[in-house]
């Protein structure tokens, strides 16, 4: 056997490896890629609910302040807001403290995010 087809089954072996290896850092490189956008839109839809039971909030103050503080859910875009009163607390001053949630359940995977909020008037 000559010195030269030592070095060419060499080379194949090689070649066999370096695509194999590449093969497998492309198959990381995608996973990486894929995961990191998912919790980029994760990320998103939790900051769109949050905003969204804000907005929850904001609603039960403005019907409070015209005379309707009751508990109720509104539906915007899908999304569904539930606003609960919880209690209401005569001040000293003649004012009164609510105590409320406002709970919003997105129509994309069902993600909800509540927030427990107090007022008075």
């Amino acid at each position: 056997m000559c010195p030269e087809s030592k070095r060419e089954g060499f080379a194949l072996l090689y070649a066999v490896f370096l695509i194999v290896f590449l093969s497998f850092v492309g198959a990381i490189v995608v996973a990486l890629l894929s995961s990191t956008s998912r919790v980029a839109s994760e990320n998103l839809l939790y900051s769109e609910a949050l905003y969204c039971a804000e907005s929850g909030k904001e609603i039960a103050i403005m019907r409070c302040l015209e005379g309707f503080c009751n508990s109720d859910t509104y539906t915007f875009g899908g999304n569904r807001i539930n606003v609960v009163f919880l209690s209401s607390t005569p001040l000293p001053d003649g004012h009164t403290l609510y105590t409320a949630t406002s709970r919003c359940t997105m129509r994309i995977d069902g993600i909800k995010r509540e927030i427990e909020f107090k007022f008075w008037k």
